[in-house]
């Protein structure tokens, strides 16, 4: 399928759930989606065609990201939602600035209110580092849905933890989705290489494609394009040439991921990079780092990033 004439392959499913979320929207059902997966699982492209469908159909489209580097902004991310809707009271600018006092769920009455004569789409990138005030905000927002036009579309990475993930506090009547990602299969590699490279890649050529990228969309989309850019064609005697490219953009991908850790959890990856799982999780952070035991959240934060995951024991 494709959704406004973007494909995406691997992810058809979840393009014809977000289509129909908008549609929903458009006929006043109030929606709330989780898109959880591993950094680079798409999670953002989708939210970002659905975006497109809704302004498509005349909806109001409202975005934000949270990052781990804001997490202790006060309304935060709320800022970011509301900072291009009109109608908010002085109140509620100023709370969202944080140059007023503490206000109780600044903007939601407004948003509310112009909610229910023109459909609104929420877009909310990485929800696991909303800030607290934020959160509280969200699971308001939620709880109140039943009575506006308003559907929230939210994306996470790695186990959202239960206060970040807005489903929990959403009603009874309010439709309420949560969708996993998974990695490329071997068949929308191909997909991806026949789409990207404008011809069918050739078997070998496929098969090291979907190891090279370990079936992450963004790794592979990234890495093809690199590859033709330098004129080559997706058979198997530049497979070398691929794995190089594949390698050096899985290593931006780590870097950036390490950009956003603590300097506690970048020592815990270095530490798992060198040992590997010949340590249990107490050598581990000893060797690393003596604060890493107490550092909260460090396991949730290594798992979010995707450099690391947990395993059965």
């Amino acid at each position: 399928m494709q959704l406004n004439g973007l494909p995406f392959p691997g992810r058809e499913r979840e393009q014809a759930m977000l289509a129909q979320t908008v549609a929903d929207l458009g006929r006043g059902r109030s929606s709330v989606v989780t898109l959880v997966g591993r950094p680079g699982y798409g999670q953002s492209r989708l939210l970002n065609l659905a975006a497109r469908l809704a302004e498509d159909q005349g909806y109001r489209v409202l975005r934000a990201q949270a990052t781990a580097g804001e997490r202790e902004v006060r309304y935060g991310v709320v800022a970011q939602l509301l900072a291009p809707m009109e109608g908010l009271t002085d109140g509620s600018l100023r709370a969202l600035t944080g140059r007023g006092p503490e206000s109780r769920l600044p903007g939601l009455t407004e948003l509310l209110r112009t909610a229910r004569g023109q459909p609104t789409l929420l877009v909310v990138d990485d929800v696991e580092w909303l800030d607290p005030a934020s959160q509280r905000w969200f699971g308001a927002l939620i709880r109140r849905l039943p009575d506006a036009r308003i559907a929230l579309l939210v994306s996470g990475t790695g186990r959202l933890r239960p206060a970040a993930c807005p489903l929990s506090t959403a009603p009874q009547q309010v439709i309420t989705l949560e969708v996993e990602l998974a990695p490329l299969a071997p068949r929308d590699v191909a997909a991806t290489v026949a789409l990207i490279c404008d011809r069918p890649g050739e078997t070998a050529f496929t098969t090291a494609a979907l190891e090279a990228s370990a079936g992450n969309p963004e790794v592979l989309s990234e890495a093809l394009r690199r590859f033709i850019r330098r004129g080559y064609a997706p058979v198997a005697g530049r497979v070398p040439e691929l794995c190089t490219i594949a390698e050096a953009v899985s290593g931006e991908h780590a870097v950036r991921a390490l950009g956003a850790l603590s300097d506690t959890a970048v020592a815990v990856v270095r530490a798992l990079a060198v040992c590997g799982d010949l340590l249990d999780l107490a050598l581990l952070y000893t060797l690393a780092d003596p604060r890493a035991a107490s550092e909260p959240g460090l396991p949730e934060a290594l798992q979010e990033s995707g450099l690391a995951t947990a395993t059965e024991t």
